[in-house]
């Protein structure tokens, strides 16, 4: 199967923030951000998938209603709840709270946001999604998600330590796309919208 995985394009409200379990829409840009990465695919769609938050869902009910594909909306593909960190710069994280950034930084997997969801509980959710993901039947899915989910998504499939994932720049509207197996990920490609990761 392949896998086209697209981040959000821009959204309403403050920019460069982390942005979880906020509900922001996105904005005019960040819609045309969308279909201008669609325009890109060069084999076609049979399925797409989303995340629940209006920033993907938004637009993936769009698409699939002019393409007339199959949508499963995975409530699994929401983006890490950052709890008090939610619409904060990760300057403004870090000068909150130095000790829970440097865990966030360097040692991800034993990471919680204050308040938010554990990383080790939202890289549970991540594999449960894939697995969501290789039932779909279909041929070519295209999942309308956000950076984090892309990056542990990427991690799950390529076996990456969080640490090596983070390290995976995701731009707004950017695409990966996997090729998979019942066993593994055969292939990886990064796709950039005139932005570079």
């Amino acid at each position: 199967m392949l896998i086209s995985l697209i981040r959000h394009g821009e959204v309403n409200g403050r920019a460069q923030v982390l942005r979880g379990r906020s509900d922001d829409a996105l904005s005019q840009h960040g819609e045309q951000q969308m279909h201008d990465m669609v325009a890109t695919l060069h084999t076609d769609m049979t399925a797409i998938a989303c995340s629940p938050l209006q920033r993907c869902r938004t637009f993936a009910e769009e698409l699939s209603q002019q393409s007339k594909l199959p949508l499963h909306i995975i409530d699994e593909l929401r983006e890490i709840n950052f709890g008090e960190w939610e619409n904060l710069t990760l300057a403004e994280a870090e000068a909150r709270d130095p000790d829970c950034y440097h865990l966030f930084k360097h040692q991800t997997e034993l990471w919680q946001p204050p308040g938010g969801e554990p990383y080790a509980v939202f890289r549970q959710r991540i594999r449960e999604a894939l697995l969501q993901i290789r039932n779909i039947n279909t041929s070519h899915l295209l999942v309308v998600t956000h950076g984090g989910v892309i990056r542990a998504l990427i991690a799950e499939c390529l076996q990456l330590s969080p640490a090596s994932a983070a390290r995976i720049g995701i731009p707004l509207a950017g695409l990966c796309q996997l090729w998979i197996d019942e066993h593994s990920s055969s292939l990886l490609r990064l796709h950039w919208l005139n932005q570079s990761c």
